[in-house]
């Protein structure tokens, strides 16, 4: 792939000139494996509403892309992203919900992460619930955060587990945000004091948690 601004010049329409290289939208049972994904306009790969999506050893290089992230994952149940290699402007692997789509089900394992911004990022769109997440034997390597979870919306977190994660060079491990306009301010802080308590005891196998966790 080559560099997107040669063939996406428009800067006018923010769409049609950063086009995502993958994209899934009411998809069911997709398998990619063993490609190279680079220079996107935007996403890398995004995956929306979708269930039964499995990615395994792909490599992804978004450095130099305006929000490459590198796996995104809009809705969607029974995913699974393994054994890959992402470097990536902005978030490696990102679940978030836009629409009443929940994610759930999702397990990322035995990759390596290098990105500008997260390495994996729970939110911030939010606008269903999140479940059965789990991210273990994986590496993380000169991200800005390690594992960022944010929400902006009315969904519940659930059973989110990062397990055996190694870290060199995060500016934060953890980084946690809780925005949610119209919510009052007494539920709001409760419901995000129990997403992090919860998000807190499950991260106690990540090597080398030595920095402040951001609130």
């Amino acid at each position: 792939m080559g560099k997107y601004q040669e063939y996406f010049p428009n800067k006018d329409d923010p769409y049609s000139s950063r086009p995502f290289l993958v994209m899934l939208f009411l998809s069911k049972d997709f398998y990619i494996e063993g490609v190279t994904l680079k220079d996107s306009g935007m996403y890398a790969f995004y995956s929306m509403s979708s269930d039964n999506i499995h990615v395994n050893g792909i490599k992804i290089r978004t450095l130099d892309s305006i929000n490459g992230d590198g796996v995104d994952f809009d809705g969607g149940k029974n995913i699974l992203v393994e054994n890959c290699d992402i470097e990536s402007s902005d978030d490696s692997v990102s679940t978030k919900t836009y629409t009443k789509y929940p994610i759930q089900n999702v397990t990322v394992r035995h990759c390596r992460m290098r990105s500008n911004w997260a390495a994996v990022r729970i939110g911030t769109e939010s606008a269903s619930d999140m479940e059965n997440i789990l991210v273990e034997d994986c590496e993380f390597v000169d991200c800005r955060d390690g594992v960022k979870i944010q929400m902006c919306g009315p969904a519940n977190y659930r059973n989110i587990t990062f397990n055996n994660i190694k870290m060199k060079d995060e500016l934060l491990k953890v980084n946690t945000l809780s925005i949610f306009n119209n919510e009052s301010l007494d539920n709001l802080f409760k419901r995000f004091l129990n997403m992090y308590e919860i998000n807190k005891t499950k991260l106690n196998e990540i090597e080398k948690l030595d920095l402040p966790i951001e609130e």
